[in-house]
């Protein structure tokens, strides 16, 4: 794959190797990164340290995203307080539920796929009845989907909503997105791992349409909901692999040059 770029646009992990960038390196792509989204914390913690002192009162934490797990660690640091063994934790995301692991958490529930109605079905399916009584803290970005709260909300269960970190469009990646997608695309391949990633990267090419932008260009995405996003735009996906991983994107990117070979 010497001499194909690619341009990943989701922000660097700040302790871990970056999986994505590493297998795309050493199957020969030439890697550019320009986050389209920076993790920053919200404007208050009140709310997240009120929620976490009362962590004994759930009976589960939901992580949905690597950055939730982060930012709640952090605040149980700081607070000195221990996770508590009878918590459950589902974590979305073979990802999600290693750093939780990592760092301390008790892993009840990864579903299969990682979308809402999936980690619905997961839920329902480990209790077989109503999730009344239930009590669930989901510590997320500002942002997050109301499908996965609205849906178990509807089963019965206590959902505690609470934001724990912010996302928001980085001060330089206007001027660099423009260099190397404009006037014409000097990369082969957009990467996209979220659906904040595609939207910004829309507001940074207006007012020029991003599907017109990408027109030429190949767009890869992690999994169904930064899909959904892309086409929305207008943007045409040709790269989307069944698992919504680090590791399954990169080698269905790979994949996907090889049978172009």
């Amino acid at each position: 794959m010497i001499g194909k770029r690619v341009l990943i646009t989701r922000p660097k992990p700040l302790k871990e190797v970056d999986k994505l960038t590493e297998l795309l390196a050493e199957s020969g792509f030439d890697i550019f990164h320009c986050p389209t989204i920076e993790i920053i914390p919200p404007d208050s913690f009140l709310l997240l340290d009120q929620a976490l002192s009362e962590l004994n009162l759930y009976d589960w934490i939901v992580f949905t995203s690597r950055h939730a797990v982060d930012a709640v660690v952090k605040r149980l640091n700081h607070l000195s307080i221990k996770v508590p063994t009878k918590l459950k934790t589902l974590a979305v995301g073979t990802t999600t539920a290693e750093v939780a692991k990592k760092a301390g958490f008790s892993i009840t529930l990864t579903p299969e796929k990682f979308n809402a109605e999936t980690t619905l079905q997961a839920i329902s399916n480990y209790y077989q009845t109503e999730l009344e009584g239930i009590n669930f803290l989901f510590p997320r970005s500002s942002i997050g989907r109301e499908t996965l709260v609205v849906g178990m909300s509807q089963l019965g269960a206590s959902v505690k909503l609470v934001e724990a970190y912010r996302t928001e469009m980085p001060k330089t990646a206007q001027q660099e997105i423009e260099r190397l997608l404009l006037p014409k695309a000097s990369v082969d391949l957009v990467v996209f791992t979220s659906p904040s990633a595609v939207q910004n990267i829309s507001e940074l090419l207006a007012p020029r349409k991003v599907n017109e932008v990408l027109s030429k260009t190949l767009v890869a995405c992690i999994g169904p909901v930064s899909v959904k996003a892309a086409k929305e735009l207008g943007i045409c996906v040709d790269i989307c692999p069944s698992n919504s991983t680090a590791i399954d994107l990169a080698e269905a990117i790979r994949e996907y040059f090889l049978k172009k070979l």
